[in-house]
Parts: C-alpha cells; structure tokens; sequence
C-alpha cells in the first residue's frame, strides 16, 4: 500500500503502452449502395495498415482515394460484412469487384487504436 501523497504504481499493461507499444491503424470502408435488382444493401470492410504506410501518409491517402474512387464507379468488393483485408494489395488487386446499379451513400477512414 503506498504511502499518504504517494502515487499507486502502473498496472503492468499500462506500462506497456507508455513504452512504445504498436498501434493498430485501419482503413474503414462502409455505406449502402442498391443492387441491380433494386434492393439495398449494406457493405462495410475494413483493411490493416502496414507499419511502411504509417511512415507514408502521401502513399496511404493515395490508396484510400484509390478505393474510393473504385467505389464511387459503382463497384463494392466481394467480402462479408466486416471483413479484415491484411492489406491494400489484397483488397484492390486480389479481390473480385462487383458492379451494382447505384452507390447511395459511403465513408471512409483511418482509425487509429491501441
């Protein structure tokens, strides 16, 4: 127990996190576009970004703008929903991409976590 006016320690994990620990960043994808037989549906993908793409933020937003342009020609890769791609070059160039009648609505980001 420490003493009055002493701060408790860190727990461990905390300790952990202060030194430097990696953190996980990912471009999320998702929105609702209308099928060629008109019904609507959602997608909502998300892709891990490597620690290369961390340094190169000029590279990652062309990647991102990349994927959306892709989705915003009326396109949506074949995924469930929620997916994880492990990367750009798996998402855009070794995934299936499908036409549908209409993108109605969409976001895209990067969130950072721990």
């Amino acid at each position: 127990m420490p003493r009055r006016g002493q701060l408790r320690p860190a727990p461990l994990s905390l300790r952990r996190l202060r030194r430097g620990a990696s953190h996980d960043w990912y471009a999320r994808f998702y929105g609702l576009y209308e099928t060629a037989t008109g019904k609507i549906k959602r997608f909502s993908f998300q892709v891990r970004v490597g620690s290369a793409l961390k340094r190169n933020r000029r590279k990652l937003g062309w990647l991102i703008r990349t994927t959306v342009r892709a989705l915003k020609d009326e396109t949506v890769p074949e995924h469930r929903q929620g997916e994880v791609f492990s990367s750009f070059r798996e998402l855009i160039f070794n995934t299936s991409w499908f036409k549908v009648r209409r993108l109605l609505d969409y976001k895209a980001g990067v969130i950072y976590e721990r």
